[in-house]
């Protein structure tokens, strides 16, 4: 069986010490945290949820795709998925992590790598239950936004 982290848990760790830590500890898998960091959080502390030594943006994933899946390779890890908390109506947000799953899933600029299964995304509906709002409306507005 096969064991695969998520970045989330590791806030206090670059992109290399994580991919160097997992391939030690023998796991196979990897989900990166790719989101932005809130600016009030930036200055904090490193946490889980909050702020992260290694930045991984949208943007940067998608730019750095076949490095990050090199690094990975090299180490014995597959990209699985992203854990972006993504919204399904922030479709330009949607598009740079689909944009980024694809190009690691490719085999590079210089085709040093044979094409993969792109990572899963992790997609949210588009507002969370409160409580308060009918759960049908909520139903409604998921079922058009994952449309």
């Amino acid at each position: 069986m096969n064991f695969s982290v998520t970045t989330v848990m590791l806030p206090t760790l670059d992109l290399e010490q994580t991919v160097k830590l997992l391939s030690r500890l023998g796991f196979k898998g990897v989900e990166w945290r790719v989101r932005r960091i809130p600016p009030q959080k930036k200055n904090e502390p490193f946490s889980f949820w909050g702020n992260h030594k290694n930045d991984l943006t949208p943007e940067r994933f998608l730019r750095e795709a076949f490095r990050i899946r090199k690094l990975c390779d090299d180490h014995g890890l597959r990209i699985v998925a992203l854990a972006a908390a993504v919204r399904a109506d922030e479709i330009e947000e949607l598009k740079l992590l689909a944009d980024g799953a694809a190009e690691a899933a490719l085999c590079g600029p210089t085709g040093t790598a044979a094409p993969t299964t792109p990572p899963l995304l992790r997609v949210a509906p588009p507002r969370d239950y409160d409580g308060r709002t009918d759960y049908h409306a909520l139903y409604e507005e998921a079922v058009e936004a994952y449309g």
